[in-house]
């Protein structure tokens, strides 16, 4: 059994950034992730496609038919180094065939991390656009 201890200082100010959208710069990633819905009893595979720090965009087709808009769900990933990153958040996009978008309310210190290293590299940056 593991213990996930999520960074309440860094989920206030993810939410108070989530009204301003598109401000956070975005970052591609292709990280393979696993998903975990609400009422769906397995764990879907997904790509997170792409990050910043108060949202994110997870690839799968599967996705889009399981999910609802406001549902809440959780994704984790594992990186090279071994460290388990764990993400909770609410679907506030749909893309049949695609995935889906979502507001990021809470994450664990691996995925700060990984939000840090991202921003500090700059390289995978994208440019600022509706979807």
């Amino acid at each position: 059994m593991h213990i996930v201890v999520f960074e309440s200082d860094m989920t206030q100010s993810r939410l108070n950034a989530a009204s301003d959208r598109r401000r956070c710069l975005r970052y591609a990633v292709g990280l393979p992730v696993t998903v975990q819905m609400e009422g769906l009893g397995e764990s879907l595979l997904a790509e997170l496609a792409d990050v910043s720090t108060t949202g994110c965009f997870l690839r799968g087709p599967e996705l889009a038919i399981y999910s609802r808009l406001g549902e809440r769900l959780s994704f984790g990933f594992v990186l090279r180094g071994g460290e388990s990153g764990i993400v909770r958040g609410r679907v506030v996009r749909r893309a049949p065939g695609e995935g889906l978008g979502l507001v990021i309310e809470e994450a664990n210190k691996t995925f700060d991390e990984l939000l840090g290293d991202l921003a500090h590299n700059g390289q995978n940056a994208l440019p600022f656009h509706d979807r």
